[in-house]
């Protein structure tokens, strides 16, 4: 006789509030851009804007915008 209960099955159910999904997307982002400093804040002239796509498919887009005036990142010096 088959048995009702299937135990091989797992499923696993999360729920994400839409601010948080943008905020961690716009971390993931500003992550992998280095845009975090030590003190684990966004650095000076760093804004980010979480927007939704455009047409059928939707999705998200990212957008930073880097004031190169207030960045405090350290660089490579330029040929002389």
């Amino acid at each position: 006789m088959t048995s009702l209960i299937d135990t091989s099955i797992v499923t696993h159910e999360i729920e994400v509030s839409e601010n948080e999904l943008r905020d961690r997307l716009a971390r993931e982002v500003c992550t992998s851009l280095g845009c975090y400093g030590d003190d684990n804040k966004l650095r000076p002239g760093i804004e980010v804007k979480v927007l939704r796509g455009e047409g059928r498919t939707g999705g998200y887009r990212v957008r930073v915008r880097r004031d190169m005036k207030q960045d405090t990142t350290p660089r490579l010096e330029g040929p002389k």
